[in-house]
């Protein structure tokens, strides 16, 4: 670390956990009258989910992108330092 209070991984580990918690909060209950349901030959009833909150989710899946491309580096290095001591 290069003496600073927070690294750029950091805010990307951050920005991926926000964007997963909205992501997760956007899904909401099947409203009445949906018909959101599906059965396999077996007669077991499966539920579809819903988006409840369309706008959040779009947010949170450009979070998730977001704090990807800023831990980009670190995977990077992690890789290398793998690849460099292992053994084949």
């Amino acid at each position: 670390m290069s003496g600073a209070l927070i690294s750029i991984n950091d805010v990307g580990l951050i920005v991926n956990v926000i964007g997963t918690l909205m992501v997760a909060f956007s899904i909401g209950k099947i409203p009445k009258g949906f018909g959101g349901t599906t059965t396999n030959d077996d007669g077991k009833v499966f539920h579809f989910s819903y988006v409840a909150h369309p706008i959040l989710f779009k947010v949170g899946l450009v979070f998730i992108i977001f704090g990807f491309v800023l831990q980009l580096q670190r995977i990077k290095n992690e890789l290398k330092a793998f690849f460099e001591g292992a053994i084949f």
